[in-house]
């Protein structure tokens, strides 16, 4: 993500380095676990641990885009 949030006057809203970091990380246990998702049976008690996982990822995501874009306006 290059810029998370822009301004109609051009102005550019980034996030903090700790949020950087944190979400970087994230990214990459959301690859991983999009591959086992992928590898694993359909209806398995596994599965479902796996798209809670993916879920909650993609909500810390979303969370602090909105925080960021609370914080700014």
């Amino acid at each position: 993500m290059t810029i998370p949030v822009m301004a109609s006057d051009g102005g550019e809203i980034d996030f903090s380095p700790v949020q950087r970091i944190r979400m970087e990380k994230k990214e990459r246990a959301r690859k991983r676990w999009q591959r086992q998702l992928a590898r694993q049976v359909k209806g398995s008690q596994n599965r479902q641990k796996t798209k809670q996982r993916l879920a909650q990822s993609f909500e810390y995501t979303k969370n602090v885009r909105k925080d960021v874009i609370h914080k700014a306006t």
